[in-house]
């Protein structure tokens, strides 16, 4: 793997050597012909070209959009490697899912960035936000941390690159891939976990962003380029070629795999650093910052506990009993919180987007230990699950029966959950054989699996070599008590919650019946998502498609490998992975699904509000405490029964029957007729199945 260097050039510079690099159709059909296998696996794909009523984006069709990708390069229809890399990269956001990702090679070569960051604020919390450029509202001290600017009144932005801010900035968010607008938007704008999208764009921004005020002022930032790749030996494009693309010509195997150069991007990490504040303590923490409990200080609120989850997984190497230390502080600060007499819960999961569902899993059966955590999920049924289902199946039974424990766990944990003795249904009910549990069953018009769940009752699953956690209320973690009430506690999000962190709230207001209050999103009135990022079950990275890849070629292990001939099947090989960024290759494996739902409409297609939205406000950027403390006010102070009544929330943010101030009951969605406004709309047309590059081409034709 090639490191990211210190290194930066001007951005421009750093495209032009991008679009010199030539497309060579042998590499690009390979590349492609194998990215379709991939796909099979995504379990989305047969609901996106026509979407559930309650999905807020187009339609696409990925087979098509891969279709047209491979006719232009067999019709030697692309300029340069970047951009047919980029139109994969296009389409595949699209989806609007985040488990679903390939970022290739050449792609990652550079990380651009521009030297400035937005927010958006309220005046007041009332008021719609305007947005401001970051540095006049705050600054990072000698601890990292924000404090406030002083000593002027700073003017809001109108307009960038000549173009209105928020049209501006609702076209760029498109090129991230959350599910839900209000999502996105928030994705772009610094806040305590991060820089921002805005900083740290995708795609080529410019070689200038010129960002003008309400007061005439225009301020000019030359964007920069981060290099992630070493430049020795590059004098052309096509040695960029061979230095950016090094495994374009490589013949896949998993030694290849596991050998590749491809960069790492210089991208920023999450912040997960503890809050600093006067107006709340800091109780424990995570090592790793993932989980941390504190208690409010503030006069009238000094009952309320706050959990801050920032993730279930560490965007750097997991340390050595990572899950064991991340289950023991939630239990110690709940312990604690009712021992000094804390009576309410704010479970704050701003930018959670996910990490081990048995930390997700384990948090929600620790709130309410006597609920079972059931989930209930399903995976596309297709020729190459069938084959690797079959034969990982038949190699954890032979494992189960002739080796000692250790190795039947280890096989199983590798094989989960293509093997049927990996899972169970939603009733925790073992499946019988394979059979039963492949199926196919038909919904949607696609074939899938039975729907099931992991084992989580079963220590091989969530505990496997001790690195990971006996889940509360199995096994020996019996004997907890519920310690705070459904109505005592609430949710902070700011719609960037997905994956586990997706599932985890799935559960918390469906089992648990806990209310949600999400913060930010567009500038316009109305309810927003409190989860608006991916609410799929499980991704299958690259290290896992990679075993399955290795599986499914040996011929000493796969006795079924015959029945790929004259399939697609024949090119399911490591070609997207060798060919992509390092760690950017991913499929959203399962749907998650609603238990109770008699419609089976995969989550990830649904709409629901929370029970109110807020906006932020400058205080807000360098006091986290400070929106505790408005949360805990709105929540438990102003709230009668689930309805919310504080002045701060959003106007008709709140009461949507979607939400459980609107009237909604479990095991149901509500109406999935999305307000008008919550769909994806730039300058008053829509996507209208456009591919995403064809949305920013003409935004850009307009920059200029």
């Amino acid at each position: 793997m090639v490191t990211a260097t210190s290194v930066a050039i001007d951005a421009d510079l750093a495209y032009a050597c991008l679009k010199s690099v030539p497309n060579h159709q042998g590499p690009a059909i390979r590349l492609l012909n194998s990215l379709r296998t991939y796909l099979e696996f995504q379990s989305t794909k047969d609901y996106l070209p026509d979407p559930p009523s309650g999905y807020l984006f187009s339609a696409v069709d990925l087979d098509a959009g891969l279709d047209n990708v491979l006719a232009k390069v067999q019709q030697e229809g692309y300029d340069s490697e970047y951009d047919m890399q980029a139109d994969i990269f296009a389409l595949l956001t699209a989806a609007r899912d985040r488990h679903l990702l390939w970022f290739g090679d050449l792609m990652g070569t550079f990380t651009f960035k521009r030297p400035a960051s937005l927010v958006a604020v309220s005046s007041d919390g009332e008021q719609t936000p305007q947005v401001y450029i970051s540095s006049d509202l705050v600054f990072a001290d000698n601890r990292g941390s924000f404090v406030p600017v002083t000593g002027y009144t700073p003017s809001p932005v109108e307009s960038i690159n000549g173009l209105d801010v928020v049209s501006f900035l609702l076209a760029r968010s498109w090129e991230s891939s959350c599910p839900d607008p209000d999502a996105l938007w928030n994705e772009l704008l610094l806040s305590l976990a991060g820089p921002g999208k805005f900083t740290y764009p995708t795609h080529y921004p410019g070689a200038f962003t010129n960002v003008t005020l309400a007061n005439g002022t225009t301020r000019e930032y030359r964007n920069i380029a981060i290099v992630n790749v070493a430049m020795h030996g590059v004098a052309s494009g096509e040695d960029a070629y061979a230095v950016f693309c090094p495994e374009a010509n490589v013949v896949a195997t998993m030694s290849t795999a596991a050998s590749s150069t491809v960069p790492s991007m210089s991208t920023p990490a999450q912040s997960n650093s503890p809050i600093i504040s006067d107006h709340a303590r800091l109780v424990i923490k995570h090592s790793a910052d993932s989980v941390a409990g504190y208690y409010l200080s503030e006069p009238g609120l000094t009952d309320v506990a706050i959990l801050k989850v920032s993730n279930f997984k560490p965007s750097t190497t997991v340390p050595a009993n990572y899950e064991g230390e991340f289950q023991m502080v939630v239990q110690k600060f709940l312990d604690a919180a009712l021992r000094t007499g804390k009576r309410k819960l704010i479970i704050d999961l701003q930018s959670n987007t996910g990490g081990f569902i048995d930390l997700g899993t384990d948090l929600f059966a620790q709130l309410f230990p006597t609920i079972p955590p059931n989930s209930k999920s399903n995976m596309r049924a297709h020729l190459g699950l069938q084959i690797l289902g079959n034969v990982a199946s038949s190699i954890v039974a032979t494992a189960e029966m002739t080796s000692n424990g250790d190795h039947g766990a280890e096989e199983e944990n590798r094989y989960v959950p293509l093997a049927f003795q990996t899972v169970v249904d939603p009733e925790s009910r073992n499946f019988a054989d394979f059979q039963s549990f492949y199926g196919p069953q038909q919904l949607n018009g696609g074939q899938f699996t039975a729907f099931f769940q992991n084992n989580y009752t079963d220590p091989v699953s969530s505990d496997y070599q001790g690195q990971g956690i006996i889940i509360t209320g199995t096994n020996n973690r019996t004997g907890f008590r519920q310690p705070f009430a459904p109505q005592d506690i609430v949710v902070l999000t700011d719609g960037l919650c997905g994956s586990t962190c997706a599932v985890l709230s799935e559960q918390l207001k469906n089992h648990g019946g806990v209310q949600f209050i999400s913060i930010g999103g567009r500038p316009q009135p109305g309810p927003m998502q409190a989860v608006g990022d991916t609410k799929g079950a499980q991704i299958f990275p690259q290290d896992k498609i990679a075993i399955w890849v290795d599986l499914f070629r040996s011929r000493e292990q796969n006795p079924l490998l015959d029945e790929a001939n004259g399939t697609i099947w024949e090119n399911f090989t490591d070609v997207p992975i060798l060919r992509a960024s390092y760690g950017s290759v991913g499929v959203n494996g399962r749907n998650n699904f609603r238990i109770g739902d008699k419609t089976q409409t995969p989550l990830q297609f649904t709409y629901e509000a929370a029970d109110c939205r807020l906006w932020w406000t400058r205080e807000m950027l360098y006091d986290g405490a400070f929106l505790w403390a408005r949360v805990a006010r709105m929540a438990f102070k102003e709230r009668r029964g689930t309805q919310f009544n504080s002045k701060y929330c959003v106007t008709n943010s709140t009461g949507h029957p979607t939400s459980l101030s609107g009237g909604w009951k479990p095991g149901t969605f509500g109406p999935q007729q999305p307000p008008p406004n919550a769909k994806a709309v730039l300058e008053g047309w829509k996507l209208d199945g456009r591919p995403l590059g064809s949305v920013l081409n003409a935004v850009n034709a307009e920059l200029k």
